[in-house]
């Protein structure tokens, strides 16, 4: 199956996902959480992202693109070379994604959990990630705490987002940059995962 074409599956089996993920705050001014943020709260969200989380983010380029990418990737993570005689079943590749897919999903429900524990996760529940694409044409792309690639988007489709969602993708400025949208915040990262910046969702204005 060509990207075109497992995009295309994928997006038409997130509908619900999507619903979920349509932003609606409205911001004011933009500025990093202050002396009215809960402390709990801002400690949990600075913490960096794990290595594999962040890897993880940057694969899902290769697991919506094509087999012959997957193959290439995982004789790299086998240690074999680009050439070795291989042969992955589609069962194999299949397994791949899921795992990857898994890394982002485990993370994300981890932390959620330690939010529910505090009673937290209502004001900081994981809405969408925009990432750094990698495919010719897009600047960024979408990805739901399921591990989800949900759209990429070019630069004039970014123009025409919602005030929230395209403020979270312009802080994409290089590759392996992310911006998390969450109920309260948008925590900018940077390829190792740690935060770069936070920004007070209800104090930004466009």
């Amino acid at each position: 199956m060509d990207f075109k074409s497992r995009f295309q599956e994928k997006t038409a089996t997130d509908k619900k996902t999507a619903a979920e993920c349509s932003g609606n705050a409205v911001a004011k001014a933009v500025s990093v959480p202050g002396k009215a943020a809960d402390a709990d709260i801002l400690k949990i969200l600075k913490r960096p992202r794990s290595k594999k989380y962040m890897k993880a983010l940057k694969l899902l380029d290769i697991i919506s693109e094509n087999d012959k990418r997957i193959i290439a990737e995982m004789k790299k993570e086998a240690g074999l070379s680009e050439d070795a005689d291989v042969t992955y079943t589609e069962e194999d590749m299949e397994a791949f994604r899921a795992r990857v897919r898994g890394i982002i999903e485990e993370e994300i429900k981890k932390e959620e959990e330690e939010l529910k524990k505090r009673e937290l996760k209502k004001l900081q529940s994981l809405n969408m990630t925009y990432a750094y694409c990698y495919i010719a044409g897009c600047v960024a792309h979408t990805i739901t705490k399921t591990g989800l690639i949900l759209k990429h988007y070019n630069k004039s489709e970014i123009s025409e987002l919602p005030p929230e969602q395209k403020f979270a993708a312009s802080l994409i400025k290089g590759e392996s940059d992310i911006a998390e949208i969450r109920d309260g915040y948008i925590v900018h990262r940077n390829g190792r995962g740690d935060v770069i910046k936070m920004y007070n969702i209800e104090d930004v204005v466009w």
